[in-house]
């Protein structure tokens, strides 16, 4: 707060400047003999004050005096992803895992970044990339000369998006080496198959997520070779249900 006891006549501003990094802070203009300035970073100030009179006369005056201000620093920032699946709650994927972490704090003289996955950084902007999927906490920890501090917590989840692979063969000959069945994907919350041959009879059929056909009927014995038809259900980590088919060849 800088004073001007007294004055009650002119229309006066402030411009105040750090000259450690040459920026200013702009206050005003008032009539009254009271002007309040938060000041962006913390340091020596020279002041210098601009004075318009009723007629519209104005001049400047560099005061002859410097103030030290001391600026507390209020945390804030925004994550901006390469990708979302969802920006409330903020939720981004495997397939697009990056996100910016961009500094919206005024008064700061120091930036310490750090993220539940073990990852510190420094600075205003810092860009991200998550390696695997979880919900992760990210922290802005703001600090101003001379050891003033704040800090923001935002939080983001990353999810597997859905992606499934039905294999077009398999060899059930118990060698151990391709002798079962299933499909293979991400982003799964529930899964069921069923099999059926050419003639459209059910031949296997399960609801276990990682459950295999091992080529054989319910009864034990042996499925012929050949061709049969797999429908599959899905239901993934969003909600969203999928239906995917093909023709599945049973080799001996």
């Amino acid at each position: 707060m800088v004073s001007i006891v007294g004055q009650n006549l002119f229309t006066w501003s402030l411009w105040a400047r750090n000259p450690g990094d040459n920026t200013f802070t702009f206050g005003g203009p008032t009539q009254g003999d009271t002007l309040v300035m938060k000041p962006s970073r913390s340091g020596l100030h020279s002041l210098e004050a601009v004075l318009r009179s009723p007629a519209g006369c104005w001049d400047t005056v560099t005061l002859p005096w410097n103030l030290n201000w001391v600026a507390y620093p209020e945390a804030q920032f925004n994550l901006i992803p390469d990708q979302a699946i969802s920006l409330d709650p903020l939720e981004i994927s495997t397939w697009s895992p990056g996100v910016q972490l961009v500094n919206k704090t005024a008064a700061w003289d120091q930036l310490d970044w750090r993220i539940s996955d073990g990852s510190n950084y420094q600075g205003p902007n810092v860009y991200h990339s998550f390696s695997d999927t979880g919900l992760y906490g990210i922290w802005l920890i703001a600090e101003s000369q001379p050891g003033c501090t704040d800090s923001a917590y935002r939080e983001i989840r990353v999810r597997q998006l859905y992606q499934i692979y039905l294999p077009s063969a398999f060899t059930p000959n118990t060698d151990g080496l391709n002798d079962g069945w299933k499909p293979i994907g991400t982003g799964i919350e529930s899964l069921s198959f069923t099999v059926y041959n050419r003639l459209g009879q059910r031949v296997f059929e399960t609801d276990d997520r990682n459950g295999a056909w091992n080529g054989h009927y319910a009864n034990g014995e042996p499925c012929p070779q050949g061709a049969y038809l797999v429908v599959v259900k899905v239901l993934d980590f969003q909600g969203q249900s999928h239906e995917e088919s093909r023709l599945l060849y049973l080799l001996r």
